[in-house]
């Protein structure tokens, strides 16, 4: 038994190793059925793609908790804290449940290790199987299960879903996935499985055309947004959204969200069709009240979300690739337009900073390049250096906070800060201002 909650992070974190990405399922299926196979103990959601899924499943989450069932989330990576990754109808789970399930699944986590390190499971590994028994263990009568990367191979990718979602297929990790959008889906795709209904957020032909041929050939059914279901913009204001919605079988008028974005009209309405969808295949009622109530409750931090530091009001967004700094941009242009705006901006190494830093130059006066809280950034002076190259006013401070306090030192109250890039930067920094405390959860176990 593991002495504390410190203790347990200090294993996952530093004998397991962090750092490694391993897809496979043979070590997530070991511990699986070493545990009994819990995620087969309720009915599961399973939500793949690019971008989005994160809202995806925060919305999914709201709309089934208020809707009456007990909902377990499992998202990744965390902001802040290890527990945010598994909620139990949105709110992270205590660390006595972490520490409970853990220790008992210590013997077989060991004895994989002594075999090999082919076979020790990753920390991902370990942190799902992990939110599958914690699930079971809290009696959910649904999960929410976020696919880590990819799909085919992803650790998550042992669960029998009720749906599968795929919210988008755009570029990304293309060294482990492919590098094109038709490889890409078909990585995505490998979360549909035999005779399920399948939501999918994709129009783009080529890559919408590789996951019907999946769904066809695993006999499943397909409900694609713009043919079975769609949406319409009503009004934007920041964090006080309406959109229109078009379903299989229901119509919803009006529809209030405080997730800010024509990308979060989208993504709310991926999380409808996959209620209603999920709801008739369990034998439940669509009821309107209560899926307006989850949608308008349903928040997602780190997404364009403003919070206020020393009289600025700091944007932060978790956009770390190209697809999903265009769509940053397109909701800076909604809710801020006509304004340049100072930014602290860090990007780990596999993402395409060239690009993601064309795509918000014009609307930036000053950047201060930094280095994200995390093993995969070492590239941060390298991007300093090409942003000088391109822009006048260009700053770089290695340590997050000493950027963050020197844009707000460039500032006058009033006035409005970004902080975008990683989802590990947005953490650290959000962390910071919310509570004045530097570092990571997982910096201060050792």
């Amino acid at each position: 038994m593991f002495l504390d909650y410190k203790v347990a992070l200090d294993y996952l974190y530093n004998r397991l190793g962090f750092k490694k990405i391993r897809l496979g399922l043979d070590r997530i299926q070991r511990l699986s059925n070493f545990l009994g196979n819990p995620q087969h103990e309720y009915h599961v959601i399973h939500v793949a793609g690019t971008n989005g899924k994160g809202s995806v499943c925060a919305f999914l989450t709201s709309i089934l908790s208020n809707s009456g069932f007990k909902v377990g989330t499992y998202i990744s990576p965390h902001l802040w804290s290890f527990r945010e990754r598994f909620l139990i109808n949105g709110m992270p789970v205590s660390e006595e449940a972490i520490v409970e399930a853990l220790t008992d699944m210590i013997p077989l986590i060991e004895s994989m290790g002594a075999e090999g390190e082919e076979t020790r499971p990753s920390f991902f590994e370990v942190s799902t199987a992990l939110a599958f028994e914690i699930f079971k263990r809290q009696n959910v009568n649904v999960a929410v299960i976020e696919v880590g990367l990819g799909g085919r191979l992803d650790a998550t990718n042992v669960v029998r879903p009720n749906v599968a979602v795929i919210t988008n297929i755009s570029y990304d990790h293309m060294h482990l996935l492919g590098n094109t959008l038709e490889e890409i889906a078909r990585e995505k795709a490998g979360v549909i499985k035999n005779h399920v209904d399948v939501v999918c957020g994709e129009t783009t032909p080529e890559p919408l055309s590789v996951i019907r041929n999946v769904v066809q050939s695993r006999r499943a059914t397909l409900h694609v947004l713009e043919s079975d279901f769609s949406f319409s913009s009503a009004s934007m204001e920041l964090n006080n959204n309406r959109f229109n919605y078009v379903g299989m079988d229901h119509k919803l008028r009006d529809v209030v969200i405080k997730m800010n974005g024509v990308h979060q009209f989208k993504n709310a309405t991926i999380a409808l069709a996959a209620t209603e969808v999920f709801l008739k295949n369990v034998g439940q009622t669509f009821q309107e009240e209560e899926v307006r109530k989850g949608l308008a409750l349903a928040s997602w931090p780190g997404r364009f979300e403003a919070l206020n530091y020393k009289e600025r009001k700091v944007i932060f967004d978790g956009a770390h690739n190209v697809a999903g700094m265009e769509a940053f941009r397109t909701t800076l242009d909604i809710y801020l337009p006509n304004v340049d705006l100072p930014c602290l901006f860090g990007v780990v190494d596999d993402k395409d900073y060239p690009a993601m830093f064309e795509r918000i130059k014009d609307r930036v006066r000053l950047f201060v390049v930094t280095k994200p809280m995390t093993y995969r950034s070492t590239k941060s002076r390298e991007m300093y250096d090409f942003i000088k190259a391109r822009f006048s006013a260009v700053e770089y401070r290695e340590d997050p906070v000493e950027g963050l306090e020197y844009v707000v030192s460039q500032t006058q109250p009033g006035e409005t800060i970004l902080v975008c890039g990683s989802l590990y930067l947005v953490g650290h920094v959000r962390n910071y201002v919310l509570s004045g405390e530097r570092g990571l959860e997982y910096d201060r176990v050792t």
